[in-house]
């Protein structure tokens, strides 16, 4: 396998010039480069306010076409932490990827004697996961696990044999809880599952989200700055991990 580019040695604000400097200098039609007009793409660079939306759309440029990620939230729970966290993850997330809630809470126990008569639920779940291009996983920690729901959904999603949804898809997993340290044991038992099915699952940055239940306001806001820049920087990273496996 040719060895991807090391994308983060270039910082990301030079990374941006160069970008736009090329696709100003196409655009005009110019074959060669020259200082003035370099010094005034950077001075119109300079001059553009850019959301932090911007920044990491600008990074994710390898990624060729909008990509339909998944979000599958282990809590059934109404006023769920983690539903909240996944709505956010939807406001925040890059204008090249489209995500969508999963529901799972919906799906009967696995039980391979259901196979025979297939449930319409189970049917539905696998048809529609086979549609995204990558899954993010967020899940509290039920006595150091993941939850009864998130484990029946990925049962079923990697039956009947050799018909594994979740082979191949670029995964992520979040885990949030009020503890203080984030669902550490759920994140790692979760990722265990994932490795078993072939599901490659990003190292990096690894997140464990302590004391949710302060990080949003009653409307389900993120009142977090760090947060929302440890998200943006979490999007950069996912990015880069969908480009090794979708164009």
């Amino acid at each position: 396998m040719t060895a991807q580019p090391n994308r983060i040695e270039m910082p990301l604000q030079i990374f941006i010039i160069e970008q736009f400097r090329k696709s100003v200098i196409q655009h005009q039609g110019c074959d060669q480069d020259t200082k003035e007009q370099e010094a005034e793409i950077k001075t119109s660079f300079h001059n553009t306010k850019f959301s932090k939306k911007n920044f990491v759309i600008f990074d994710l440029m390898e990624l060729k076409e909008r990509k339909q990620i998944a979000l599958l939230v282990g809590s059934l729970r109404k006023e769920s932490l983690n539903r909240k966290m996944a709505r956010v993850l939807i406001d925040l997330a890059p204008d090249i990827m489209d995500l969508e809630i999963v529901e799972i809470g919906n799906l009967p126990l696995y039980n391979e004697d259901l196979e025979e008569n297939t449930p319409r639920e189970w049917t539905a779940f696998r048809k529609k996961i086979k549609e995204f291009d990558g899954i993010i996983f967020i899940t509290p920690e039920y006595n150091r696990s993941t939850t009864a729901a998130m484990k029946n959904a990925i049962d079923v999603g990697s039956r009947p044999y050799k018909q594994n949804v979740w082979s191949n898809k670029p995964s992520a997993v979040i885990s949030v809880s009020m503890g203080a340290v984030g669902g550490f044991g759920a994140n790692h038992h979760l990722r265990q599952s994932l490795v078993c099915l072939n599901a490659p699952v990003m190292a990096q940055p690894e997140m464990y989200i302590g004391g949710a239940a302060d990080l949003f306001d009653s409307k389900g806001n993120l009142t977090d700055s760090r947060m929302e820049e440890l998200i943006h920087k979490f999007f950069r990273s996912y990015g880069r991990w969908l480009c090794k496996f979708v164009e």
